[in-house]
């Protein structure tokens, strides 16, 4: 029994998925995909710089996370979750302009190293900046990792449930900003990034969005996901104003071991679930 015991552990394939945005840090431990084994978040009262996170991310390293459990991971993924990012088309696409895509919407410094996703449902590729300072810690520390943008996997989620006939909105909501995608008839129409500081901004951008591309709020279905809840001022001041709404969660195929995870919402941790599963978008370092 002993014997059998040791070589379950020695095949168990234990996966450390990291979620870094401005305002907070998921750490997901998941065994060998199937089921998630521990969670840990730590969410800040205001956005950090890459600098800032950077310290947040050793203190979880050195506080929080039990160092046996460190000392278990053999596959490390890291996901980014920022607005400095252009979806660029194939077509126009050319590897040495990354620079190019990004300068009119983000500010470049000199030791930036950019980098890009291949959307598997879109002819574009995501460029983004990974931050160079959190990615040389994390080489540093654990070897080699794979990282990726979650507009990337939002933006390629929404396409494959969408329905084929009609528009739909997909907003997944982080503390201080949320993702927004447009879907008309499998076409992506648009796709951004809004900063909130209060639920009004949160429904004047979401609804801004509808009135620009003549969308009807008695019609049109939104899916939410992410940090809202149904009995939240956003939701309900959102509802106020749009009908048909609903929260968007697709099966991800693992078993949720952690207590904390149990008991959130389906739709809370949808999109970073499904990622962790997903090998197309991540990108070695």
């Amino acid at each position: 029994m002993a014997k059998n015991q040791k070589t379950d552990k020695l095949n168990t394939l234990k996966i450390l998925s990291i979620l870094i945005f401005r305002d907070g840090l998921y750490f997901f431990i998941s065994e060998n995909d199937k089921k998630i084994s521990s969670f840990f978040r730590r969410d800040f009262s205001s956005p950090k710089t890459p600098e800032e996170l950077l310290t947040e991310i050793n203190a979880v390293f050195k506080y929080d996370l039990e160092e046996e459990k460190l000392k278990e991971i053999s596959e490390i993924k890291v996901i980014y979750a920022h607005p400095y990012f252009a979806l660029v088309p194939r077509p126009y696409f050319l590897e040495e302009r990354l620079s190019d895509y990004l300068k009119f919407n983000t500010k470049i410094i000199s030791t930036d190293q950019l980098t890009f996703d291949r959307l598997k449902n879109l002819n574009a590729n995501m460029v983004y900046v990974p931050f160079t300072n959190i990615n040389n810690y994390l080489f540093e520390k654990f070897g080699t990792f794979s990282y990726t943008h979650a507009m990337t996997e939002f933006i390629d989620q929404c396409l494959a449930q969408t329905d084929k006939t009609t528009t739909e909105v997909y907003v997944n909501a982080y503390t201080s900003h949320f993702d927004l995608c447009v879907v008309k008839k499998e076409k992506l129409i648009l796709s951004n990034t809004y900063d909130y500081f209060a639920p009004e901004d949160f429904v004047y951008y979401i609804l801004f969005v509808f009135e620009q591309l003549n969308l009807s709020t008695d019609d049109v279905n939104l899916y939410l996901s992410g940090e809202i809840e149904k009995e939240s001022k956003l939701y309900n001041l959102l509802f106020t104003y749009i009908r048909n709404i609903s929260f968007f969660s697709t099966p991800h195929h693992l078993t949720i071991e952690d207590e904390k995870l149990k008991k959130a919402e389906k739709h809370q941790y949808q999109f970073l679930l499904n990622l962790i599963t997903n090998e197309n978008h991540l990108r070695k370092a």
